[in-house]
């Protein structure tokens, strides 16, 4: 489980091509933001990157 949080913190603080280089965490002040965020892991499940 550890191991998991810290893949997803990574995740959380690095840029992203799919919000021009923006991480994830800078994201999360506004709702538009939060969910894109949210949703962008079951896009990289349905192998959809951007």
């Amino acid at each position: 489980m550890i191991g998991a949080i810290e893949r997803a913190l990574d995740w959380l603080k690095s840029p992203n091509a799919a919000w021009s280089g923006a991480t994830p965490l800078s994201l999360l002040d506004t709702d538009i933001g939060t969910e894109s965020v949210l949703d962008t892991p079951g896009r990289i499940e349905h192998g959809i990157f951007a």
